[in-house]
C-alpha cells in the first residue's frame, strides 16, 4: 500500500486543429455558437491509498498441459471512478 496523487489538468478535447470545412460547417449548425476546437475536458484531483495485490495459481494435468487462475486488485483514488 501507497499513497496516491493523481492530477489530471483541464485540457482542450480537440487538441489538433479540425480541417476548416468541417469547422465551418459546425459554426453555421444551427445552435452552435462555441467551437469544437475551444471545447475543454474538466481536469480532477483527488488523493488516498493505493493498492495492488495478485493472487495466482496453476496446477499440472498433464506433462503437456496446466491449468491456473489470477486474480488481480487495483485500487486508485482519482482513477477507479
Amino acid at each position: 500500500m501507497r499513497w496516491n496523487n493523481a492530477l489530471q489538468h483541464t485540457e482542450r478535447c480537440f487538441p489538433l486543429d479540425l480541417p476548416s470545412s468541417l469547422e465551418e460547417d459546425l459554426k453555421s449548425a444551427p445552435g452552435s455558437s462555441e467551437s469544437l476546437t475551444s471545447l475543454t475536458c474538466a481536469g480532477s484531483y483527488d488523493h488516498g491509498l493505493y493498492g495492488h495485490a495478485q493472487l495466482a495459481a496453476t496446477v499440472k494435468l498433464s506433462s503437456h498441459w496446466q491449468a491456473g487462475a489470477l486474480v488481480d486488485a487495483n485500487v486508485t483514488p482519482g482513477r477507479d471512478k
